[in-house]
């Protein structure tokens, strides 16, 4: 008996972000899964890794100056 390895495919960021989408808005990874032809673990595990990205994302951003509270130095002339 032969086993069959499905060949492992790569799929772009741009291709990974429209699949976490759809699997947001519509609330189903199994049918985001059939819909691509992909595994469901792989599916939920690109939906967790964009949840962390997202999470960094945002803790990154509360950590930037605003205009508010940042000028920048001047250099005299």
């Amino acid at each position: 008996m032969s086993s069959s390895k499905r060949k492992r495919r790569k799929f772009s960021p741009e291709q990974k972000a429209e699949a976490v989408r759809l699997v947001r808005e519509t609330g189903s990874a199994s049918q985001v899964a059939r819909d691509f032809d992909l595994t469901e673990t792989a599916l939920r595990e690109w939906v967790r890794r964009a949840e962390i990205d997202e999470e960094r994302a945002a803790q990154r951003q509360s950590f930037l100056p605003t205009d508010d509270n940042f000028s920048s130095p001047r250099t005299k002339v």
